[in-house]
């Protein structure tokens, strides 16, 4: 018999299939695996064409002993608008905002740049459809309600 898997950082953090921004990384609250937001880190985010964004840095859990998440938060918009992922002090991946969508989509970003570390360069991601309504109740149903409403707005079916 094969041995267990026990995902814990690739499963939080890590990427969709070709790309570079994980899935989680682009949502706009904080994943709730993460720790406190320490007061004795450095922020750095010189990398970021956001420099008046507010910097906060978030601990990974402590299965994942090392790994740092720093964003920015855009203090007109309340929203994300840059973030690192690091492991010891390394960086793995970053994404930031370029160019933010209009306000009747809430802002959601119309591109995105992002980089992996170990693959350099930064990829541009260019929003190109609407954004897809996803009832509220839907969240908190589970994983299969969220999954069934996400297939169904993305068909174009009423969830």
């Amino acid at each position: 018999m094969r041995n267990s898997v026990r995902l814990v950082e690739r499963y939080l953090f890590d990427c969709l299939p070709l790309t570079d921004i994980g899935y989680l990384d682009l949502m706009a609250w904080r994943y709730p695996g993460l720790g406190s937001n320490p007061e004795d880190v450095e922020v750095d985010m010189s990398w970021s064409r956001w420099p008046a964004a507010e910097p906060r840095c978030y601990l990974g859990p402590v299965t994942t002993p090392g790994l740092s998440v720093t964003e920015a938060i855009d203090h007109e918009t309340g929203m994300v608008v840059a973030r690192s992922v690091e492991r010891l002090r390394q960086p793995l991946r970053r994404w930031e905002v370029v160019e933010m969508g209009r306000p009747d989509v809430g802002g959601l970003p119309e591109r995105v740049r992002a980089s992996r570390m170990r693959t350099g360069g930064w990829t541009d991601f260019r929003r190109v459809g609407e954004p897809v309504p996803v009832p509220q109740g839907a969240f908190d149903a589970g994983p299969a309600r969220l999954r069934e409403a996400l297939e169904h707005g993305l068909s174009g079916k009423a969830a």
